[in-house]
């Protein structure tokens, strides 16, 4: 497991999201957690140019039980029918992509879309269901010794995302993004070699080089610079006596 994937598990532990025994390894890993807010447009009884911002966080587990990695997702904010919803579902499919925008059709999701509720039976349903119900028992029931987490709370899913953010992989460039970025480093390198760097010079001392060795390199070309001016101001100084 990356160190990334480490404080990303810690984060959500330390808010209560991973209810208590579940991330056993002998049964059962986290393989990957993604997170993302963001705004919804499609709600049938929004008034115009309405929009509601909503909340999605999926946990990938892979379990010794299931023959397949599922994803348990928790979900708040609106969809089709209804402007304010909150659950949590398994699904096999992802709902959020690894660049953590929300993927799913209709740009939405419904608790009826939980591979429990369908009729499908399967080997390790179960024990999918198992972890469901520890979910749910943690954000909406809680336990004997523990507050749900949204109870008197409704932006806990928002603000875990939030703390989430900042460990969570960047977005993607678009193509036109890495376009200007293949652009602009062209240009950069024909420059370099017009100041007479090697393509070796390039990729070995300015790019991979140490702060020490470019140092030093700047200090070489402005040795070289005074050393060419010296050339000129003696060449000049030969053509006029001659």
């Amino acid at each position: 497991m990356s160190n990334e994937a480490k404080e990303l598990i810690y984060v959500l532990e330390q808010n209560g999201f991973i209810p208590f025994g579940l991330n056993m390894p002998i049964s059962m890993v986290i393989e990957d957690i993604r997170a993302c807010n963001y705004n919804y447009y499609g709600n049938k009884y929004a008034s115009s140019n309405e929009l509601f911002e909503n909340s999605a966080l999926s946990i990938k587990f892979k379990h010794n039980q299931v023959e397949n990695p599922f994803w348990i997702t928790i979900f708040k904010g609106a969809n089709y029918r209804e402007k304010e919803t909150l659950f949590v579902a398994a699904t096999f499919n992802e709902i959020i992509d690894e660049n953590n925008n929300f993927c799913n059709s209709e740009n939405t999701f419904y608790a009826k879309d939980c591979i429990s509720k369908s009729n499908e039976l399967f080997e390790g349903i179960e024990s999918i269901k198992e972890v469901l119900a520890a979910f749910e028992t943690t954000l909406f029931s809680g336990s004997e010794d523990s507050t749900p987490i949204f109870e008197d709370n409704s932006d806990a899913l928002y603000d875990v995302i939030e703390e989430l953010r900042s460990l969570l992989k960047e977005e993607t460039l678009d193509a036109d993004e890495i376009e200007n970025l293949i652009y602009e480093n062209k240009k950069m390198g024909d420059f370099l070699e017009l100041l007479g760097f090697t393509p070796d010079d390039i990729t070995t001392n300015i790019i991979n080089g140490s702060e020490d060795e470019l140092k030093q390199l700047v200090k070489d070309m402005k040795l070289s610079k005074d050393c060419l001016k010296q050339v000129n101001c003696r060449q000049k100084s030969y053509d006029t006596s001659m």
